[in-house]
């Protein structure tokens, strides 16, 4: 099944997309200096608490996705929405003036 949520980002990028690799800041700074994003305009997506840390040192929203690999609780993880499944991705990003507020 495809996401179909491609459309909603300028660009997606991975561990192996940049040098420094997570939870290294400076895989974001390489991408803000690459795409001069606006970090009040920035959504970090993943399922650890290593993302929620990147996202968080670099001032940018986070959204956690539930059941990842991790061995905390979601509670102990720091975020700013909360998804169990891809669908309700697709609901936040279309809402996305919720990470404006």
């Amino acid at each position: 099944m495809k996401l179909k949520i491609l459309n909603f980002f300028d660009f997606v990028a991975g561990s192996d997309t940049f040098k420094y690799k997570k939870p290294n800041i400076l895989h974001l700074k390489y991408l803000n200096k690459s795409c001069n994003f606006k970090k009040k305009e920035t959504i970090f997506i993943g399922d650890t608490e290593v993302d929620s840390r990147v996202a968080e040192n670099y001032n940018i929203k986070f959204v956690l996705i539930k059941n990842g690999y991790t061995i905390l609780k979601t509670k102990e993880i720091n975020y700013n929405f909360c998804i169990s499944n891809y669908d309700e991705l697709r609901t936040i990003l279309e809402e996305k003036s919720k990470f404006y507020q």
